[in-house]
């Protein structure tokens, strides 16, 4: 029986990341470029970072998201628009990717 996938040694990409980054704009009472340390807004962008084994390439286009509702959705169009499809734990397809 033929193997799936290709082999990538332990350290070296086996894993992807997602980047979240929150917003901290207008959040401190100083004025333009002061932040409030430890506070964000629940609204943002999301990203895969670059991993070669895997074929993805730095996000050019992060996909935004307001709510904490709308970040699930986020993930997973980052994750088509990469190429990458997730499975849940039964292994069922979950996403739209390659």
């Amino acid at each position: 029986m033929a193997r799936r996938g290709v082999y990538v040694e332990k350290g070296k990409g086996r894993t992807l990341s997602v980047n979240v980054r929150l917003w901290t704009n207008n959040i401190a009472d100083g004025g333009e470029g002061y932040v409030d340390p430890g506070h964000a807004w629940f609204a943002g962008d999301v990203g895969f970072r670059s991993n070669k084994a895997h074929g993805i390439s730095s996000t050019s286009n992060p996909i935004m998201f307001n709510s904490p509702d709308e970040l699930v959705d986020a993930i997973r169009k980052a994750a088509v628009a990469q190429g990458v499809v997730l499975m849940d734990s039964d292994g069922a397809h979950r996403g739209q990717g390659r």
